[in-house]
């Protein structure tokens, strides 16, 4: 039998979580791929959409298409970079900004509930990883955009 190795582990368990996640109650509706988007433009302001592309891990395509569904239910807008009226930048709208903190909300709640169902070594122990965990997103960040500002920054454990 084969000894299962850590980073096999952790996809596995990744996954799963971000199966538990993505099938959420969220009234929201969005996507996890709407929810990244949303997510990329309230940390980082307006971007272009082949960065915001490249961000999220999406084809420039498939971005646009995302872009212009999401700017049709009024979550995100177009507009011209004041530095360069030929760059057009994608940024949130207030509309965009509510229901992302709302879906937000929903999910701190919903991992608030499990976390008090598990025993306190374990939530003390999920705690404690928190760090290095934060600490691996934002090498992982680091090597797909270059030097870019992590994700993790948001989370107040890396700095």
């Amino acid at each position: 039998m084969q000894k299962s190795s850590p980073a096999l582990e952790l996809v596995d368990l990744l996954e799963a979580f971000i199966r538990w996640l993505s099938h959420g109650r969220s009234a929201s509706g969005l996507s996890l791929s709407a929810a990244a988007v949303l997510f990329q433009l309230s940390r980082e302001g307006p971007q272009r959409l082949t960065d915001l592309a490249a961000r999220v891990g999406l084809s420039q395509p498939a971005m646009t298409q995302l872009v212009t569904r999401l700017e049709y239910a009024g979550m995100v807008r177009r507009a011209a970079d004041t530095c360069d009226r030929r760059v057009v930048l994608v940024q949130i709208t207030r509309d965009g900004r509510t229901l992302f903190d709302r879906r937000k909300r929903e999910r701190v709640a919903d991992l608030e509930g499990l976390l008090g169902d598990v025993s306190p070594d374990d939530r003390d122990a999920i705690v404690e990883a928190l760090p290095a965990l934060a600490r691996l997103v934002s090498l992982a960040e680091q090597r797909r955009n270059g030097p870019a500002v992590a994700a993790v920054e948001e989370f107040g454990h890396v700095r």
